[in-house]
């Protein structure tokens, strides 16, 4: 992957749980928006900002997790908020 230049991110969208969360919507996905306290399942693949893959879901099974209940960071529940089936985002 290599290094994320800030540049990467100048056309980002600050989400709403936090300012300091960023993220674009690289598949909208079909079907009808996740809500609160909805359970939702995602794969999901962390980098750091050198590029360094730390994470991933893929390969097992789809994280799992209830919108609302504060068992994730904010940002990942404001983001799930906003997701579809089938949605694919970048965030920061």
């Amino acid at each position: 992957v290599g290094p994320f230049p800030p540049s990467f991110f100048e056309s980002f969208t600050a989400s709403m749980a936090s300012p300091d969360f960023v993220y674009k919507f690289v598949a909208q996905g079909e079907g009808v928006t996740a809500v609160n306290l909805q359970s939702v399942s995602m794969h999901y693949t962390g980098y750091l900002l050198d590029g360094t893959k730390f994470d991933s879901s893929y390969g097992k099974e789809p994280f799992k997790f209830r919108i609302g209940k504060g068992k994730v960071i904010s940002g990942w529940e404001g983001l799930a908020l906003g997701m579809r089936p089938g949605s694919k985002l970048v965030a920061r």
